[in-house]
């Protein structure tokens, strides 16, 4: 299935052209637009021998936990709690560029306004993977609005959603994306893990 990763657990002293072998038979069993996976847990953070057994390097994020029972998060007195559906909901999340969005069962959408009083940011807070465990989706803030704040308070207060049914959150951004990054920071999370994703690449070398 695309959206579920191989996840490839190697030792730090497996040589180059062995993982360069083992990334080659990863690819040519992997299903259609299947993704691999290194987490800095299970495997050394080195793209070149799986580049060179036809996988492409296609982003670098890192993961976050936060403990929602160590500490309070302020609710927002200007967050709104919205529906997908909404006109004026729909026209932000294709500016934001997510026009598909479709929450799953226990989600909430969260948007906060600009100095007009329209929404100019969105996120979400549901369920995550695991029990007692919740997930956020910062969905964005438009340009014209960055760099008020928007993001930090908006973040804050999924998070105090979330510790009302849950006792932890996992999340994860870019590797690049520092002001995420300095939100995650603010708010008590600890990186969790640095991961690589790769995507198939159009000119894999065969397995010999």
């Amino acid at each position: 299935m695309p959206q579920i990763p191989v996840f490839p657990h190697l030792r730090s002293d497996a040589p180059e052209e062995a993982v360069t072998a083992l990334a080659r038979a990863i690819l040519e069993g992997a299903g259609p637009e299947q993704r691999l996976l290194l987490d800095d847990h299970l495997a050394p953070l080195q793209a070149a021998p799986f580049e060179a057994a036809g996988w492409v390097l296609d982003s670098r994020h890192v993961m976050y936990e936060t403990d929602l029972r160590a500490r309070t998060y302020p609710l927002d007195p200007q967050a709104q709690t919205v529906n997908a559906d909404q006109a004026e909901i729909r026209v932000l999340l294709e500016q934001l560029g997510q026009p598909d969005l479709e929450l799953s069962e226990g989600w909430t959408l969260i948007a906060l306004p600009g100095t007009d009083g329209s929404p100019v940011a969105l996120g979400a807070v549901g369920p995550g993977g695991r029990p007692d465990t919740a997930s956020v989706n910062m969905i964005g803030v438009l340009p014209q609005a960055r760099e008020q704040g928007l993001g930090t308070r908006l973040h804050a207060h999924l998070l105090a959603l979330a510790a009302q049914d849950y006792g932890r959150h996992d999340g994860g951004t870019e590797a690049d994306n520092a002001a995420m990054r300095r939100i995650f920071d603010k708010h008590g999370s600890r990186l969790a893990a640095t991961q690589m994703y790769f995507v198939q690449g159009s000119e894999a070398v065969p397995l010999t």
